[in-house]
């Protein structure tokens, strides 16, 4: 035998043949194995919510601070008003359901209407019949609860556009609140607003 040369005379026996075979398929199969496994990424460790009682506001909330979401049919209600207003031809035996006996509505002017829903009512069709189109476009809604006030809020976000009698443009974007009571009426409205034209 040279030197750097096999010798094949060792494997020339049937037997050493088969093991060189198996050695040689098995580690082809090992190797092909290792190449096409894909490595899933460890997944994050999942952080315990804090429990509300370690919180601590630097304020007070003079309303409520223990909100959790509330129940989502309280937001379908509110958008319902919203589509009643905009067709302005509602009566009030299909919104009264919704109201408490007496409501508060603070505008986005400061102006406070405190009374019967009906009176509510009135001010919302004074205030569409400026209107000959008029649209909603809600970016954000939700409910939240409050289990210490016994109160359910429906907070929204929209763009209110609309074309006044006279021809002229007008948008507003609003962020309004719909309080609930225990009953499950409405007895507050809040509004914000910006203007855009």
């Amino acid at each position: 035998m040279t030197a750097g040369c096999i010798n094949f005379n060792v494997y020339s026996n049937p037997r050493h043949m088969k093991k060189l075979a198996y050695l040689i398929f098995t580690s082809a199969f090992f190797v092909s194995c290792g190449q096409n496994k894909t490595v899933e990424p460890a997944p994050a460790p999942v952080e315990e919510p804090k429990a509300a009682a370690n919180v601590v506001y630097p304020y007070e909330a003079k309303l409520a601070n223990d909100w959790t979401i509330g129940d989502p049919r309280k937001t379908v209600m509110v958008l319902e008003l919203y589509r009643h207003l905009q067709s302005a031809d509602f009566a009030d035996s299909v919104v009264l359901p919704y109201f408490a006996d007496s409501i508060t509505s603070i505008g986005f002017d400061e102006r406070v209407y405190a009374g019967d829903p009906r009176g509510f009512f009135r001010r919302v069709r004074d205030f569409r019949g400026q209107f000959k189109e008029f649209d909603e476009e809600f970016v954000s809604y939700v409910c939240l609860h409050s289990e210490a006030k016994g109160i359910d809020m429906v907070s929204l976000w929209f763009k209110e556009s609309g074309v006044r009698k006279n021809g002229k443009m007008d948008s507003t974007r609003y962020q309004e609140n719909w309080i609930f009571n225990k009953e499950g009426k409405i007895t507050t409205r809040t509004a914000f607003a910006r203007y855009g034209f």
